[in-house]
């Protein structure tokens, strides 16, 4: 298995996304060697304008092998590489871009392991051995806090690191029966985790004991008064009818996310209107 880069068509992009089927452009296939799958291709997160200093686009992760990409000059070009163990012990689960580092750092499932990866240097900065106590299957970094970061895997648990004191995780949760396969943090109020998994399920939890900014309540902002909010599960969405290996949200609408299952199956949910109203107009004291 492997993956293909495509391009919508530069034209009229909302009315050929409204019509049934949409033509687009194939730019490449990723290459990857014949007896390895590549498992996600990850667009690296650095705006448009930014002055990144790697010029790498985009990554792709199969067993033993994270291969970076540049499309600037043509399709598919290959930037670098990162190879694991040669002897083929050890494989790559999962991988996601530390958004906080100019795409100069890579966060990668080993295994039941950890490792962060820097361009830079061409190596592994740091590993956490046996962070699950199973396979790690998903991880996200808090785009608002430089060293939280969060995972999840075969042991049905995610959970939620700091990079700078990797001991013991800040918070571990079991909200699932089976294998957890992604975990995302809402990218404008961490506070909004989600998190879905083989059991059918997504949930939408609220972690605002390690959220960036504590919850206010009232509205002068001269007397501000936080309140603590308990760590709690906000809702379970069971639309689906077998494994959900993805979720994701909605880069146009903060309290909108999607999920796909096994059999090919979308849903779109958003977060329940108590929990926003909660957040945009928080209560009285």
């Amino acid at each position: 298995m492997g993956a293909s880069l495509w391009k919508l068509p530069p034209e009229d992009i909302e009315s050929q996304l409204n019509a049934s089927n949409v033509a687009m452009e194939k730019i490449c296939d990723l290459p990857h060697e014949k007896e390895q799958t590549i498992k996600c291709a990850l667009w690296c997160p650095v705006l448009e304008g930014a002055n990144s200093t790697n010029a790498v686009d985009l990554a792709s992760v199969s067993s033993q092998c994270i291969n970076l990409w540049t499309l600037q000059d043509g399709p598919c070009k290959s930037h670098s590489s990162v190879l694991l163990d040669a002897n083929g012990r050890q494989s790559f689960s999962c991988a996601c871009w530390n958004p906080h580092s100019d795409c100069s750092q890579l966060l990668a499932g080993v295994d039941s392991s950890i490792k962060s990866w820097d361009l830079r240097t061409k190596d592994f900065s740091w590993t956490l051995d046996n962070g699950h106590s199973q396979v790690v299957r998903g991880m996200d970094y808090n785009p608002n806090q430089m060293y939280h970061f969060a995972t999840c895997g075969d042991d049905c648990c995610a959970k939620f690191w700091d990079a700078r004191k990797l001991d013991k995780p800040l918070i571990t949760r079991q909200d699932h029966s089976h294998w957890v396969w992604s975990v995302r943090f809402n990218p404008h109020y961490d506070q909004l985790v989600l998190t879905s998994s083989s059991d059918s399920q997504v949930v939408l939890t609220r972690l605002a004991s390690i959220a960036s900014e504590p919850v206010r309540v009232g509205d002068d902002e001269d007397a501000v008064v936080y309140q603590p909010q308990k760590d709690m599960v906000i809702q379970k969405y069971d639309e689906h009818e077998d494994s959900v290996y993805s979720v994701e949200w909605s880069s146009a609408d903060r309290w909108t996310f999607a999920s796909l299952s096994y059999d090919g199956r979308m849903v779109i949910n958003h977060v329940p209107s108590n929990e926003k109203f909660n957040i945009l107009m928080p209560p009285h004291q």
